[in-house]
């Protein structure tokens, strides 16, 4: 089969961008005779072959049935070749040995930032995380300070009563950004946070203040371990303390974190 790599770059850029799995499979050594050239590609998914053609008939639903036992199987591994004899392993007249390099293409887990706060660092965070791979919800009490909000697909804003309501919405991946009023509004959020797990929760602040925050949530029976993984004063040692600089320093954080968890 013919292609060109512009075919396959753009099938497997279409998959990127629908969050989808799929395998790669590539023909990369003959003995003997087979049905196809070296090199032969093509692309299945979890349901079967979605382009391109390694040979067609037995050697290529043999790669189809393993390319979708792979993907769904947490027991074999994502990225390897795979040699069979066409006669014995494979059931062809043909004689000879073909492998197959089968390449793992998982779906990127979804960044989710949520910023508790939509004050002065906080407007200005929102505008540079907006530009990035990754979904932003703003939860404040205030109407004036969530209507400064900028529009982006990927922004939601959430105007509520309490801060801390809006808690029992976070998915487990969530990284979460604290930056209310101050001490009296922060911590009713970080006692609901910190009872679950969670990739990242910072609060905005100074050494001071963060000694004082962990020092009262460790009244309301947070645990010591919880308390150690709260992040305060947010941000990168970067900058100044404008809005601005505060906002870039913390973006560079999250992006620090967002490696440790998700490798992107």
């Amino acid at each position: 089969m013919m292609y060109s790599i512009e075919n396959l770059s753009n099938e497997i850029l279409k998959l990127k961008k629908e969050n989808k799995s799929f395998s790669l499979v590539t023909l990369v050594n003959i003995c003997g005779s087979a049905p196809q050239d070296l090199g032969a590609k093509m692309l299945v998914d979890e349901k079967g072959l979605l382009w391109g053609t390694v040979g067609g008939g037995k050697i290529e639903n043999q790669c189809i049935e393993y390319a979708k036992e792979m993907l769904l199987s947490s027991n074999i591994a994502k990225n390897q070749t795979m040699t069979w004899n066409l006669q014995k392993e494979i059931g062809m007249t043909c004689g000879g040995e073909v492998s197959f390099l089968f390449e793992y293409f998982g779906k990127k887990q979804s960044w989710n930032v949520v910023v508790f706060g939509a004050g002065h660092v906080a407007q200005e965070l929102v505008r540079i995380l907006c530009r990035l791979d990754c979904h932003i919800d703003i939860v404040d009490n205030r109407e004036e300070w969530i209507a400064k909000i900028p529009a982006a697909n990927n922004i939601e804003t959430h105007l509520v009563d309490k801060l801390e309501n809006y808690t029992k919405q976070l998915s487990s991946h969530s990284f979460i950004v604290c930056m209310s009023q101050g001490h009296a509004t922060d911590v009713p959020v970080l006692s609901q946070v910190l009872l679950e797990d969670y990739p990242y929760v910072g609060v905005i602040g100074s050494e001071i203040k963060g000694k004082a925050i962990k020092a009262e949530l460790k009244e309301k029976g947070i645990q010591d371990f919880k308390l150690d993984s709260l992040i305060c004063p947010l941000g990168l040692p970067i900058g100044n303390n404008s809005p601005e600089e505060i906002a870039l320093s913390i973006a560079a954080q999250l992006l620090q974190h967002r490696l440790k968890v998700f490798n992107y």
